[in-house]
Formats: C-alpha cells, sequence, structure tokens
C-alpha cells in the first residue's frame, strides 16, 4: 500500500530529534535581532559523542540522491523519521509507515489517532488519543506493530532499555512510571499539579541518566517547574534543570555548571546565555565561544574566562560553526571564516548562500562538517543543502531538499532522510 493524502493530513508540528518526542526549546533569553536564537546541529558520525556536534564521515562530494517518494499533498506533517537497517520508518500524528532502504517501496503501516512517537534502538512506542481514550501502540522497526493496549490517562511514552517510560495525568496531577523489558514495574513518581486539568499537552524524553518533562508547543505555559527524574530510580533531581532542547541537543544546568547533551549522552561544556555553535569539531577545547549582546563575538579560555580575541561586523555577528581551525561567523548578510587560535579574518563573503533561521529563530538543520567541508541549510522558497570550503569560502557544491523548510531529517553514517510536506527523500553521503 502507497502513501495517501489522508494518512498525512495532519496538524504540523516543530522538528524533533529523530529519537524523541516532540519538544520544545527553553526560554533562554537571547535577544538577537528581536528573536530568540538557539543554535546547534545533530548527525551521526565516526566518533562516540561528535555525532552531537555536526560531524559526519564523509562531505567532499554533494549527497546523491537514491530515491524520493511523493505524497501527493501539501497538508502533510513534518514528522519523525528515523533510518534502521533496512528501512526509513516515518511517523505522523496518524500513520507510522515503514519504506524500504534500498528502494522506498511500502513496507507495513501502523494507522490510529493523534499518536505521538519515540523511538530507541529498534523499539518505536506510540500513544495514541482519542478523546478520554489512550492507547500503547509498541512497535519495531523491523515489524511494525507487536502490541496495543488501553492505558487510561496516558498522554505520553519512551522506549527505554527494552522496556519504556510512560506518563500519565492524575487528578491531582502527574504520574512518571517505568517498566522493565519483561513489562514488570520498576518505579513511580507522583508529581502534585493544582489543576491538572488545565495542562498543556506534554511529552518525555530520557536525557542521559534523567527523565525530563516539557511542553509540546514553545508558547505553551507550564504549572510551575516540572521536576527532572533519575532514569535508574525515578527520585527528584532538585540541582538539574533542563533549560532547553534544539534539534535533539539539550542544555542542561547541574548547579552552577551548563553542559550540552545529545543522543549519544556525550557532554560537552555549555554556554549559559548564548547561542550553541551549529557545528564543532572541538567540541571540548579550552576555548570557547560566545556571542555577546552588542553583536560581537568572544573567544574565552574555558580556565578562567580571559579574552582571547574578539570580533565585530558594526552590528550582529553570531559564531556559527568551529571547523578544521576555522570559526565561521554569520553576520547580516555576509559569512566571514576566522583563524580559530588569533581570530584573524580569512575571508569574507556576501555572495555565499546564508544559513536558513527557523521561524523561530533557530538555525534549520541538517548542519554538518567534515574536514574542512561546512554544509547546512540555504534558500527561502526553495530550500537546499549548500556547502562551503571554510579555508577559502568558496561553494562547494548545493543540492535541492525541497519547497518548504517545514521538514524533519535523520542521518546515519552513509544516509540522509529527508521528510517534508512534499514527500521523502533518501540521500547518500559519499
Amino acid at each position: 500500500m502507497g502513501l495517501q493524502d489522508e494518512d498525512f493530513d495532519v496538524e504540523a508540528t516543530q522538528r524533533t530529534a529523530p529519537n524523541a518526542p516532540g519538544h520544545s526549546p527553553g526560554p533562554l533569553g537571547w535577544i538577537v535581532l528581536g528573536v530568540v536564537l538557539i543554535v546547534t546541529g545533530i548527525v551521526l558520525a565516526p566518533e562516540p559523542g561528535m555525532r552531537d556536534r555536526g560531524i559526519v564521515p564523509e562531505l567532499s562530494q554533494e549527497p546523491h540522491l537514491l530515491w524520493e517518494t511523493s505524497l501527493q499533498s501539501g497538508r502533510a506533517s513534518d514528522g519523525h523519521v528515523w533510518i534502521g537497517r533496512n528501512n526509513v520508518v516515518l511517523a505522523t500524528s496518524t500513520v507510522v509507515q515503514s519504506l524500504e532502504l534500498d528502494t522506498g517501496e511500502p513496507v507495513w503501516d501502523v494507522r490510529a489517532d493523534r499518536m505521538r512517537c519515540a523511538r530507541e534502538d529498534e523499539d518505536i512506542a506510540c500513544v495514541s488519543r482519542q478523546g478520554t481514550r489512550s492507547e500503547l501502540i509498541e512497535l519495531t522497526m523491523a515489524d511494525g506493530e507487536v502490541g496495543r493496549t488501553s492505558q487510561p490517562g496516558l498522554i505520553a511514552v519512551v522506549p527505554f532499555e527494552g522496556g519504556n517510560l510512560t506518563l500519565f495525568t492524575e487528578p491531582d496531577g502527574l504520574a512518571v512510571m517505568r517498566w522493565g523489558d519483561a513489562g514488570q514495574h520498576e518505579w513511580t513518581h507522583h508529581h502534585p499539579i493544582d489543576d491538572a486539568s488545565d495542562l498543556p499537552e506534554l511529552t518525555m524524553d530520557v536525557v542521559s541518566d534523567s527523565v525530563v518533562i516539557t511542553a509540546a508547543s514553545p508558547d505553551a505555559r507550564l504549572p510551575g517547574t516540572l521536576p527532572v527524574l533519575d532514569v535508574s530510580d525515578g527520585e527528584a533531581r532538585p540541582h538539574v534543570e533542563a533549560l532547553g532542547e534544539h534539534d535533539g541537543e539539550w542544555l542542561i544546568r547541574h548547579g552552577e555548571e551548563h553542559v550540552l547533551i545529545g543522543e549519544s549522552g556525550q557532554e560537552w561544556p555549555g554556554p549559559q546565555n548564548e547561542p550553541r555553535l551549529a557545528i564543532d569539531d572541538v567540541p571540548g577545547d579550552d576555548v570557547l565561544l560566545r556571542a555577546t549582546e552588542d553583536g560581537a563575538v568572544l573567544a574565552l579560555a574555558q580556565a578562567d574566562g580571559s579574552q582571547e580575541w574578539n570580533f565585530s561586523d558594526d552590528g550582529v555577528a553570531l559564531p556559527y560553526a568551529r571547523l578544521d581551525g576555522t570559526v565561521v561567523v554569520w553576520s547580516p548578510g555576509s559569512l566571514h571564516g576566522l583563524d580559530a587560535d588569533s581570530g584573524e579574518a580569512r575571508w569574507r563573503s556576501s555572495e555565499t548562500p546564508l544559513p536558513l533561521l527557523d521561524y523561530h529563530g533557530r538555525w534549520t538543520c541538517p548542519c554538518l562538517g567534515q574536514g574542512s567541508t561546512l554544509a547546512y541549510v540555504t534558500g527561502e522558497e526553495e530550500v537546499a543543502l549548500a556547502a562551503l570550503d571554510v579555508h577559502t569560502g568558496e561553494a562547494a557544491w548545493q543540492v535541492p531538499l525541497g519547497q518548504t523548510w517545514a521538514f524533519s531529517y535523520t542521518i546515519d553514517s552513509a544516509h540522509l532522510a529527508v521528510f517534508s510536506v512534499y514527500g521523502v527523500s533518501l540521500w547518500a553521503l559519499r
């Protein structure tokens, strides 16, 4: 059975990480050009942990289109897209569908109303909510649906280590439960809320060793602070706060320290109030790059905060990437290449296509790097993945991604999958 228009006629959601349910960014308070900028990237990479900082195995040549499937609909949601061993899986609020990795031909599908799904490795878990009814739907990447049970009050689920983490509403608050790989109950955490009937739609994720609950919409108001829990025992972690997520990478506060945590679980030093680099091939470097409110870029020693160098361009400047000894800085209408050690200007280009911001003022990804090649999303009506050489600023290649920047994507070591309102495409990274 092929993809049909009505299968994807669902409410659009924001781009989220490929292994997690929908999330919303936290209020980080960065006011630049009147918008909040949250900069990050997420990909798979040859080294553990580097996948979270935008490094991929191969970018020297432009990606090659393997296949694409048209949805014949401009009303589809940009839900999730995941790459498995032999298939690509799409998940929206009405259907989860598997396509063959080699050909794009349909393999299996699962349908329900108002689904919200999450994935861990080969396991997928979805909650379907129909009025006061809720169902837990369990699937695998290879076989599709393997179980469906009624779960009254269930509002979110995340597969974890062969079992599930579930989030329920109760008359007086929320209940988070962990279930083991044999279905055994591991723990329950109750969080009281005065008026649980007026909750916004919530989602849940596992970030390193913590369970994080957030609002599904960036505009939703939460009833106070929701707890961050220890995933091993369900105990609240009062000194840990999830400050915001973008593109699968979280900014977490541990006491006075701020760290970035991506899908790999690797922790990197994180900013407190500044945007994050979209791509960084030395994320543990002794020098941190910061953007100031008056539009400058500072390079600061991580040890004592002393200034190594600074850059300004008579306006707003934002650090975009650090790659192969070069810092790429964005300013309105231009990209700049700076020596990472000295801050000395290597090049400036006003003709190079600029990275694209989404309507929340965040960099649109994929944001990728390999060697001296930097690749990023650019364009307006016709969106493309463009690449340049960070040593010279010269364009390397450009491939079209579609007619809208409202899309989901995921990457493994060899492929880029893009799911937009117009269809699904699979690219080979070579």
